[in-house]
Order: C-alpha cells, then structure tokens, then sequence
C-alpha cells in the first residue's frame, strides 16, 4: 500500500464475498508490539494508560480482524506482514 499499512480482508465461502476489515490502528500496532514482548494485559494497560479490559478488547479485535487462533499466532502472523 502507498501509505504503508496492510488491508485485511475475510472470505465467506458460503456467499463468496470478502468484508473489509481495513487495518490495524496505530494503536493497535503499538499493543501488539508489547505484547511482543511478553508483557501482560495489565503491564500493557499500565504502559498504555488504559485499562486492561481495554487492552484485551484491542487483543480480540485483532485476532478477529487477523482471523489468528491466539495471540502468538498473531505475533507471527504480524511479523510475517512486516507490520512491526
């Protein structure tokens, strides 16, 4: 992409179409970084200056926007994209 971020997109089978999940927020892409590193939900809340309920949200949307199993599997997923 011209402005350097990743689209993500999910393909029904059953009515062949793609929904556009757009991509990741800056903010999104600075929680996944900590999570990266290990950190946990309330460290990154701390980090982050939002509340670990919070930051588990974010979590679930990019697992959903990723279409990733657990957050590993988004870090690498991720990482693959270059996306951090």
């Amino acid at each position: 992409m011209p402005d350097g971020k990743i689209l993500f997109y999910k393909f029904n089978v059953c009515s062949n179409t793609f929904t556009d999940f757009g991509s990741l927020s800056e903010r999104e892409v600075s929680l996944l970084q900590l999570l990266s590193q290990g950190l946990s939900s309330r460290q990154i809340a701390d980090i982050m200056f939002i509340s670990p309920h919070t930051v588990d949200t974010h979590r679930r949307n990019m697992l959903e926007i990723t279409n990733c199993a657990d957050t590993t599997a988004l870090i690498v997923y991720c990482r693959m994209l270059g996306i951090y």
